[in-house]
C-alpha cells in the first residue's frame, strides 16, 4: 500500500499534535484538576552556540513545578517553571549538534519536541581596530573593539588583564571598559563562548598622567536612587601634607546646577573645598538630589579639580552617572463595594503615579508607599494584613488597580497574575507581585511574600473584556503562517465598514500584535482593502486552530508592523541551506483507550505481519534538497497493536529508497518510548508498546522530489500475526533557499546575504518571524528578473517569504460573541451552555425551569462561544467552560448555580479530522483511569479545590440533532407534569447479570431490594431479573431468568426506576447481551419512561465518532433519544470500572431516593458521589466519581 498525504514542516522541528489529556496510566489528580501530559509549543531560541551556558525558554502547555528539562540524554542542571505554560532552563554544556528537548512533569509525564534545540558553531572572531587606541593606567575607560564574529559572552583582554566590563553590541563591535594597567604597548585579545579567539598584536596603549595630586570618582551603584553615595578617591604621589580642594558642581544636561544637600563631610554648597590629603585618602559624600532635580531624568556630571597648597592647577576630572527619578504616587482611591467606610475586603484599590509605570520589581520595586506622601488610607483592622490580586494594569499606564482579598482573580487563560498586599498600619504598604498557576492560600492575616517579577505585556481581564464588547471578528488559523482578511469579510459578517484603517487592531491571547494594512494609501477601511498578520501554529487534543480577535477602537490607532533593515552587503553568508522537515502522517484510527500511548491518539494505518506483503510505502515530496552534503534523517512514529491480551512482540524495519536504516524490536532501538508490557522479555517490544525511531543517513541518499519510507512488519513469531500502527513518517535534511509555490519559510544561523530563488510573482514580501508576536517586515531586499529575492541576515532569525496576492484568508472568520459572563451582577440557579443549533430547545427547557411546575429557578442560557472567549481567550476546549463554572460559583450573586446542563455532543475526534459525521458541540475531558481512558465532565462540577466532591450538579444532553434536543426536552417536561398514578411509579425493575469474579450480581440486587424497595409503606413492587440461574436466592419476589422479550415487557408495563449491575459495554448489558441498542426501538414506555441507572461498564461512553466506531451509540444515549420511551434520564459509566465501588454508588443513589427521600436527580446523584468519597480515595474511586455521568436533566424531579 502507498500513502502520498503529507504536510511540511519548514522550521523549526516540534513534536506538534500532542494532546492535553491522553492515556497514560501515571494520570493523577492535582488541585481539583485533571492533569494532562506536558505540551511543546516553542522553543526559544532554538538555537544556541557551541559554548553557551546561559537560558532558554520552553513555552507550551501543562508544565509542573518541579519539572526536569534535558537534551538528549543531557539533564539541564536547573529548570524554574514560571507557570503552566512557560519555564526558564538554564543550558548545560552541548556540544554542536541536533538536540530533542524532553520535559518531565512530577505525574511522570513526559513529553519530547525531537531537533527543537540546535548548538550550532560560532563564526571565528577577528579584531581589526580598537577606538581610541590608547588610555590611562588607572583603567574605567570606554573603548570599542571593532572586528567580526563577536558573540554574546564574549571576554576581552588588555595584554592578560581582563576588560572590567563587556558589552557586545553587535557581531562587529564591543564596548569595554579598560583594566587598570601598567604603562606600555599591549594586545587585545577577544574570546569568544567556544574559546575560539583572535588577538590583535599592539592594540592598545597604556598611558601614565603624572600629575600631582588626582581625584577619582566611583559612579554610584543605583542610578535609580534620589539619593546618591559618591566615594572619592584623592592621590598625591608626592605624599604631600598639603590640603587638596575640590571644585565641583552638577552638570544637568547643559545646565549647571547648585548641588543638592552634601553629608558626610561634604562642602555645604558649590565652589572650593579643604579635604585632607596624604598619599592616597578616601571620603563619601552624600548627595541628596530630590530638591533640585524633582522628575528630571538626566545625565548627571559631577567635575572634580583638584588643587595643592600651592594653586598647581590639575586637568579636571568628570564622572557621569544617570539620574532616573522614580513614579511619585499622587493619589490612592478606592471603591468601597463594602459599604464600611474603609478599605477592606473586596474593595477595589486604585493607586495612581505622576507618570506611566512598569512594575518590573526590579526597576522600582517593591513599589513602596511611605507614610511621607501625604496619603491617608482610612484602613480597617490595620493590625492584620491584607491579601490583594492584580485586578486592571496595562503597562506604561499611570494607574494600578488592586483587589482586596477575596478569591485571586482567574485570568482567562487559566493563570492567576496575584500580588499580595500588606498594610501594617494606616501610614503606608508595600506591593511585591508574582505571575504563576493556582495559588491558595491568600486569606487575611496568612499574607504571602511573594518575589517581584515582570508582568509588563501581560493583559488584565479587564482589557479583554473590551476588546471583546468592541466591533470585530473572531479569526481562527489552523497553521503558522501569514493569512489575509478584506473588507469583504467585515461586511459579509454585518459589521459597517467606511472608517479609518487606524482604528484597526488585533489581540491574541489577550495582547494586541501587528498587522499590515493595504488600504489604497487613502487611511479608509473601505471596498478592496484588505490587512494581512502572522499567526502561530496551536494544537492540542481538541483543537487545531489559533484564534485571534480584530477589532475596530475608534480613536485608538492599532499596532502596526515594524520594520527592520536587510538591504543587502554584497557579502554571502556561508549558510546555504537550512533544516526542513516533510512528515507524512495518517488520523484514521483512534487508540486514546490505550492508557500506555503518551501522544496523539489518532494514528494511520495499521500494519499486518501476515499480509502477502507486509509493507507500507509512504510517499514524501522534499522540496529542494541542498548537495551540500551532510545527513538527513528519517523518523517514525509507532503505536504497538495485540491481539486480546497475547502480549505479541513486534518486529519492524524502516527503508528510505530501499535502504534500511531502522531495525527494531526493543526498547533500546527508539529514542522515545512508552507503555507498559503485560509479561515476557523486558527487552523487546511488545503489544500495546509504543515509541518514536529515527536514524541519520546520508543526505545524498534522497533528491528533490518524491522519496519513499517503507515500513516492514517482519512477523518473526508466526501466528496470530504482528500487528502495530504507524502514527506518521518523516524526513528531515538541508534544504536550499528555493521557493515552493511562490512562498519560503526558513531558518538563518550565519550572517551576511541570503537569497531565495525561483518566485515567480513580482510582489514579493519578506517578514522576519522570530518573534512571531512581532514580525518585522524585511526592507532593503531586491527581487531581480530571475525571481531571487536578496537580503542581508545577521543573528538566528526565522523569516517568511511570500507572494502577497497569494496570502490565504484564514480557515474561519465569525462575529465575536460575548455574553458578560464576568460580570458579578449574574446570578442563577441553573446554568445551560448549548451549542446555538440546540438553542430552541434549550429555551423551551429554561421556560419549564422557571415556572413554578419545573422549579421556579432562575436560569442563565449561555453561548459555548462566549465561553471560550472570554475564559479561554477564544480557543476551543474544556478549559474555558472549567473557568466559566469556576468563576461563577466564586464570583455570581447568591444563590450560588446548582445545576449545570450541557446542550450538545462530544467527540473523541474534536478537530473533524476524520471522515466522521459527528460534530464536537461540547467539549467533554479525557479522564485515564487505570483500565482505560474514558470522557469525563466530572471537572465541570468539582471547582472548589481538592476534595473530590462535585459543587455542581451537571447532566449532559449528547446530542448530535434538533430533533434528538426536542425529544429528551419533550420527554423531561412530560414526565414532570404528568400526574402521578401510583401505579407504574411504585415498581423497580433490578436487571443483573451472573455472578462471577467481578461480583455477585444478583445477591447485590437483592439487597436493593430488601433495603429500600421492600421496607416503604407501602411497598415497592420490585421485578427482579438475572442472567442464569444464579437468583441470589434472597426469597424477593417476581425472580426470574433474563431475556430481552421479558425486558422489554416489564420497561413498557412501567417501572419508575431500572437498576442494573453486572458487565457491559457501549451497547449492551452483559455479554450475553440481553438488552442492547437495537433493542430500545421495541421500547413504548411513552410518559412513563424510567430513570435507569446502570453499574456497569460502558454504557454511558458517548464520544465515539464514525471514524473509529461506525454508527454505534452508547446505550444510555440512545434511551433517552427514543420518542416512543425508555428513559427519562440515565446515570452510567464513560469508561471501565470496579463493581465493589459502583455498588456504594448503587446504595447511595437508593439512600438518597428512599431514605432521605430526595427527589432532584442531580442532588441524589452528587451526594453519592460525596458518600463514595468519604469511603476513602483510591484509584478505582478516583476513576468511577471521574466517569459517572447524567445522561439529561439534572434538575429533574423523580416521581
Amino acid at each position: 500500500m502507498r500513502i502520498s498525504r503529507m504536510r511540511i514542516i519548514t522550521q523549526p522541528l516540534l513534536l506538534l499534535g500532542v494532546i492535553a489529556i491522553i492515556a497514560g496510566c501515571d494520570s493523577k489528580k492535582h488541585q481539583g484538576f485533571l492533569l494532562p501530559a506536558p505540551v511543546i509549543s516553542e522553543v526559544r531560541p532554538e538555537a544556541v552556540y557551541y559554548g553557551s551556558t546561559g537560558k532558554i525558554r520552553v513555552n507550551g502547555r501543562n508544565f509542573l513545578s518541579p519539572a526536569a528539562v534535558s537534551f538528549g540524554n543531557v539533564s539541564a542542571p536547573d529548570v524554574t517553571v514560571e507557570s503552566s505554560k512557560t519555564m526558564v532552563v538554564t543550558l548545560p554544556l552541548l556540544e554542536p549538534g541536533t538536540y530533542d528537548v524532553t520535559v518531565l512533569i512530577p505525574t511522570f509525564k513526559s513529553v519530547t519536541a525531537p531537533g527543537a534545540l540546535r548548538v550550532l558553531f560560532l563564526e571565528s572572531p577577528d579584531v581589526t581596530s580598537v577606538q581610541p587606541g590608547d588610555g590611562l593606567t588607572t583603567g574605567g575607560e570606554s573603548v570599542d573593539v571593532i572586528g567580526s564574529g563577536f558573540f554574546s559572552g564574549a571576554e576581552v583582554f588588555f595584554g592578560t588583564n581582563a576588560a572590567a566590563s563587556v558589552i557586545v553590541k553587535n557581531t562587529t563591535r564591543i564596548t569595554v571598559t579598560t583594566p587598570a594597567h601598567e604603562a606600555g604597548v599591549v594586545d587585545v585579545t577577544v574570546r569568544n563562548i567556544d574559546g575560539r579567539q583572535a588577538t590583535l598584536a599592539g592594540g592598545f596603549t597604556f598611558i601614565e598622567l603624572n600629575i600631582p595630586p588626582t581625584a577619582m570618582l566611583i559612579n554610584p551603584s543605583d542610578p535609580s536612587s534620589r539619593v546618591v553615595d559618591l566615594v572619592m578617591t584623592l592621590s598625591d604621589p608626592d605624599n604631600s601634607t598639603a590640603d587638596i580642594y575640590v571644585d565641583y558642581s552638577i552638570d544637568a544636561g547643559n545646565t549647571w546646577l547648585t548641588a543638592g544637600e552634601w553629608t558626610g563631610g561634604g562642602p555645604a554648597s558649590s565652589g572650593r573645598a579643604a579635604l585632607a590629603s596624604g598619599a592616597c585618602a578616601s571620603h563619601t559624600f552624600r548627595w541628596d538630589a530630590f530638591g533640585d532635580l524633582g522628575k528630571l531624568t538626566t545625565t548627571v556630571r559631577l567635575r572634580v579639580i583638584p588643587f595643592d597648597g600651592l594653586d598647581n592647577g590639575a586637568a579636571a576630572e568628570t564622572a557621569d552617572f544617570t539620574y532616573i527619578a522614580p513614579p511619585i504616587l499622587v493619589g490612592v482611591t478606592y471603591d468601597d463595594d463594602t459599604g464600611d467606610g474603609g478599605v477592606s475586603e473586596e474593595d477595589v484599590l486604585v493607586l495612581e503615579f505622576d507618570e506611566p509605570v512598569q512594575l518590573t520589581g526590579g526597576t522600582y520595586g517593591p513599589i513602596v508607599l511611605a507614610g511621607g506622601t501625604g496619603i491617608s488610607l482610612p484602613v480597617i483592622n490595620d493590625s492584620i494584613g491584607m491579601n490583594a490580586c492584580l485586578y486592571d494594569y496595562t503597562p506604561g499606564d499611570t494607574e494600578v488597580a488592586l483587589y482586596l482579598g477575596g478569591n485571586p482573580v482567574l485570568k482567562p487563560d487559566g493563570v492567576f497574575d496575584d500580588a499580595v498586599l500588606t498594610m501594617g498600619s494606616p501610614s503606608g504598604f508595600d506591593i511585591t507581585y508574582e505571575l504563576g498557576d493556582y495559588i491558595t492560600g491568600l486569606a487575611v492575616g496568612n499574607a504571602m511574600s511573594l518575589a517581584p517579577v515582570d508582568v509588563a505585556g501581560k493583559t488584565t481581564i479587564a482589557e479583554h473584556l473590551g476588546v471583546l464588547a468592541l466591533p470585530g471578528l473572531k479569526i481562527s488559523c489552523n497553521a503558522a503562517g501569514t493569512y489575509r482578511v478584506t473588507e469583504a469579510d467585515f461586511t459579509s459578517s454585518g459589521i459597517p465598514t467606511g472608517f479609518s484603517s487606524d482604528y484597526l487592531r488585533m489581540f491574541y491571547c489577550g495582547k494586541e500584535v501587528p498587522i499590515e494594512v493595504f488600504d489604497s494609501g487613502d487611511g479608509v477601511w473601505d471596498a478592496g482593502d484588505s490587512l494581512v498578520f502572522y499567526s502561530r501554529e496551536y494544537e492540542d487534543y481538541y483543537t487545531d486552530r489559533e484564534v485571534y480577535f480584530l477589532v475596530v477602537e475608534t480613536g485608538v490607532w492599532g499596532l502596526r508592523v515594524g520594520q527592520v533593515d536587510r538591504t543587502p552587503t554584497g557579502t554571502a553568508s556561508a549558510q546555504v541551506d537550512f533544516p526542513r522537515t516533510v512528515r507524512n502522517e495518517g488520523n484514521f484510527n483512534y487508540i486514546g483507550n490505550r492508557p500506555i500511548w503518551d501522544g496523539d491518539p489518532w494514528v494511520g494505518f495499521w500494519l499486518f505481519g501476515s499480509w502477502p506483503d507486509p509493507t507500507l510505502d509512504y510517499d514524501l515530496d522534499l522540496p529542494a534538497v541542498s548537495s551540500s552534503g551532510g545527513n538527513a534523517v528519517v523518523r517514525v512514529g509507532f503505536a504497538g497493536g495485540d491481539r486480546g491480551s497475547l502480549n505479541l512482540p513486534h518486529h519492524a524495519q524502516v527503508f528510505v529508497n530501499g535502504n534500511l536504516y531502522l531495525d527494531l524490536t526493543a526498547p533500546e532501538d527508539f529514542v522515545w518510548f512508552s507503555g507498559q508490557m503485560l509479561w515476557g522479555d523486558p527487552g523487546m517490544w511488545h503489544a500495546y508498546q509504543s515509541g518514536i525511531a529515527e536514524s541519520e543517513f546520508p543526505q545524498s541518499e534522497i533528491a528533490t522530489g518524491i522519496n519513499v519510507v517503507t515500513v516492514r512488519a517482519l512477523n518473526t513469531v508466526g501466528w496470530p500475526a504482528d500487528v502495530f500502527f504507524i502514527n506518521f513518517t518523516e524526513i528531515t535534511y538541508n534544504s536550499s533557499y528555493v521557493a515552493y509555490d511562490n512562498s519560503l519559510a526558513f531558518t538563518c544561523a550565519r550572517s551576511g546575504d541570503i537569497s531565495v530563488t525561483d518566485f515567480v510573482a513580482g510582489d514579493i514580501i519578506c517578514w522576519q518571524v522570530t518573534d512571531p508576536d512581532n514580525p518585522l517586515a524585511v526592507t532593503g531586499g531586491v527581487l531581480d528578473g530571475a525571481g531571487t529575492y536578496t537580503f542581508y541576515h545577521s543573528g538566528v532569525n526565522d523569516y517568511l517569504a511570500w507572494s502577497l496576492a497569494a496570502t490565504p484568508g484564514p480557515d474561519k472568520i465569525e462575529t465575536v460573541i460575548f455574553q458578560d459572563l464576568r460580570d458579578k451582577n449574574n446570578q442563577a440557579d441553573y446554568i445551560i451552555i448549548t451549542h446555538p443549533d440546540f438553542a430552541g430547545a434549550a429555551a423551551t427547557l429554561k421556560a419549564h425551569r422557571e415556572s413554578v411546575a419545573g422549579g421556579g429557578y432562575s436560569v442563565k442560557l449561555v453561548n459555548p462561544e462566549a465561553v471560550y472567549n472570554e475564559f479561554d481567550f477564544g480557543r476551543h476546549g474544556p478549559w474555558g467552560i472549567r473557568n466559566f463554572l469556576n468563576y461563577a460559583y466564586h464570583n455570581w450573586q447568591t444563590p450560588r448555580p446548582e445545576f449545570i446542563l450541557l446542550v450538545g455532543d462530544a467527540t473523541e475526534d474534536c478537530k473533524n479530522g476524520t471522515s466522521a459525521t459527528e460534530v464536537s458541540y461540547i467539549p467533554a475531558m479525557k479522564v485515564i483511569t487505570q483500565w482505560s481512558a474514558a470522557p469525563c465532565d466530572f471537572p465541570y462540577a468539582d471547582v472548589t479545590g481538592t476534595d473530590y466532591k462535585p459543587d455542581y450538579c451537571v447532566g449532559r444532553l449528547p446530542v448530535q440533532h434538533i430533533d434528538n434536543a426536542n425529544t429528551i426536552v419533550s420527554k423531561t417536561i412530560n414526565y414532570e407534569l404528568s400526574a402521578n398514578t401510583d401505579t407504574w411509579e411504585k415498581r423497580l425493575l433490578h436487571v443483573s447479570d451472573n455472578a462471577d469474579g467481578a461480583g455477585n450480581f444478583p445477591l447485590f440486587n437483592d439487597l436493593l431490594i430488601t433495603n429500600y424497595g421492600l421496607p416503604n409503606s407501602p411497598p415497592f413492587t420490585s421485578a427482579h431479573y438475572w442472567v442464569g440461574g444464579n437468583d441470589g436466592d434472597w426469597g424477593t419476589p417476581d425472580q426470574d431468568e433474563a431475556n430481552t422479550a421479558k425486558l422489554v415487557n416489564a420497561m413498557n408495563n412501567g417501572a419508575l426506576i431500572v437498576t442494573y449491575l453486572g458487565h457491559g459495554m457501549m451497547y449492551a448489558w452483559a455479554y450475553e447481551e440481553i438488552f442492547r441498542d437495537i433493542d430500545v426501538p421495541a421500547l413504548t414506555n411513552g410518559d412513563n419512561s424510567s430513570v435507569i441507572i446502570a453499574f456497569n461498564c460502558m454504557n454511558g461512553y458517548f464520544t465515539g465518532a464514525d471514524g473509529f466506531i461506525v454508527g454505534i451509540e452508547g446505550l444510555s444515549e440512545r434511551f433517552i433519544e427514543h420518542p416512543a420511551g425508555g428513559a427519562v434520564a440515565t446515570w452510567s459509566c464513560t469508561g471501565l470500572n470496579y463493581f465493589p465501588d459502583q455498588y456504594v454508588l448503587a446504595d447511595r443513589f437508593h439512600y438518597g431516593y428512599f431514605v432521605d427521600g430526595e427527589r432532584v436527580l442531580g442532588r441524589i446523584t452528587t451526594r453519592a458521589i460525596s458518600d463514595l468519597v468519604d469511603t476513602g480515595m483510591w484509584q478505582s474511586v478516583y476513576d468511577i466519581i471521574n466517569t459517572y455521568l447524567i445522561f439529561g436533566d439534572p434538575a429533574l424531579r423523580i416521581k
